[in-house]
């Protein structure tokens, strides 16, 4: 597009010097009014499409700031997310341990409390003994 304005420039500035189209000196034809109308419209068309172009590259320069930012973030989160991972698998090898430690401590628990309910069935036999003994009596 700037080539083409710059081109259309050049013509327009030939004619209103009064040089002719050809680009020689003399012998060429002159632009008409309605022609130089036209190339001056075409230039503003330019104009306008360099205008839009440079507004369209200024947001795409915000677009690409924004994905920057976000790849900076994505990349936070993913050392978040693997530091996270790593305490979820701390924490399940701890489980693991207290797991174990809990048998082992219901196991040596549980063998008292049979201990204790067998010491408390002879208990109550041997009452139950005395007292159908003294019924029978």
């Amino acid at each position: 597009m700037r080539v083409c304005s710059l081109i259309c420039s050049n013509i327009t500035n030939r004619y209103l010097a009064g040089s002719s189209f050809s680009g020689g000196v003399g012998g060429g034809v002159e632009m008409t009014e309605n022609q130089a109308l036209r190339l001056q419209q075409i230039e503003k068309r330019d104009r306008e499409f360099d205008h839009e172009l440079d507004e369209l590259a200024g947001a795409l320069d915000d677009l690409h700031d924004i994905a920057e930012r976000q790849q900076e973030e994505v990349l936070r989160q993913n050392l978040m997310i693997d530091n996270i991972g790593q305490r979820i698998e701390n924490v399940n090898e701890h489980l693991g341990n207290v797991n174990s430690k809990m048998k082992e401590t219901l196991k040596e628990v549980r063998s008292g409390e049979k201990i204790c309910v067998d010491i408390m069935c002879i208990v109550l036999m041997v009452g139950l003994g005395a007292v159908l003994y003294r019924l029978i009596k």
